[in-house]
């Protein structure tokens, strides 16, 4: 897991990540220290991992004392040999 960003407000920090391809992004409450618990957040097709309200909930979680992650996909927003051939009608 590399970090490539940070920031911080209203007491949680939002990390932004990538996992070999796979970016995500790491919610903490600032100064956390101790064992809590991860929640895991997915998030609707088409929608992003830093969605208003993915990150509303994030947030919440957080200052309930806890921490957040959400990922994405290498291949979302990329177009592949795969999946433009599955747009194609078929005959």
């Amino acid at each position: 897991m590399r970090f490539v960003s940070e920031t911080s407000s209203g007491g949680v920090v939002e990390q932004l990540f990538t996992l070999g391809e796979i970016p995500g992004v790491l919610w903490t409450p600032a100064g956390a220290a101790g064992v809590r618990p991860l929640i895991l957040m997915g998030h609707g097709g088409g929608q992003h991992k830093k969605a208003p309200g993915v990150a509303a909930r994030a947030h919440r979680f957080v200052t309930a004392g806890g921490f957040a992650a959400s990922g994405g996909s290498r291949s979302i927003g990329a177009s592949t040999p795969l999946s433009r051939g599955s747009r194609r009608a078929r005959p």
